[in-house]
């Protein structure tokens, strides 16, 4: 416990993680929104502070959901991501990560395998509703605020009278 405590809690130059362990939670707190939050461990050997010379977390690389596939073996159990990205120059990168580097954790995966399944799911199709109805709402006030223009054509008219109108 102590360890783990050491890891997550000590800065980087004691020996601890490089990213702050709040950072990791609210990262962990996209699956949320994404359905699950994909993480790549990077290890190292501190050279200073308590955890000197063990072999401990860096840091937990947060990897964008959109960028990550989930890889299975041929049983269907994890097998690690496959993720593909771009640099900064615009240079495609096709990276596979291996079981043993990398950690997910998903919600509701009971519903839907290793990517889980976005909480604001059911909220969407109400909120999409709602974001309709204020268009409408506004079309509506635009409309009785405007007016609707009323035309009428005598009964005996002729195709040109009707093309004049329509223009």
């Amino acid at each position: 416990a102590e360890f783990v405590d050491q890891l997550f809690n000590l800065p980087p130059n004691a020996g601890g993680m490089s990213v702050p362990f709040t950072r990791i939670i609210a990262q962990m707190l996209q699956a949320i929104f994404d359905g699950f939050a994909p993480f790549e461990m990077v290890y190292w050997q501190p050279t200073t502070g308590p955890l000197k010379g063990k072999w401990t977390l860096k840091k937990l690389n947060y990897l964008p959901a959109s960028t990550v596939r989930f890889l299975v073996t041929s049983d269907g159990s994890f097998d690690g991501f496959r993720q593909i990205t771009q640099k900064p120059g615009g240079q495609q990168v096709d990276v596979k990560i291996s079981r043993d580097a990398c950690v997910y954790y998903a919600a509701q995966e009971e519903e839907n395998r290793f990517y889980g399944l976005s909480y604001f799911q059911a909220a969407y199709y109400h909120f999409d509703k709602k974001v309709k109805l204020y268009y409408l709402m506004h079309l509506a006030a635009q409309r009785s605020a405007v007016g609707t223009r009323v035309g009428t054509v005598p009964e005996d008219h002729s195709t040109d009278e009707l093309s004049a109108f329509r223009q």
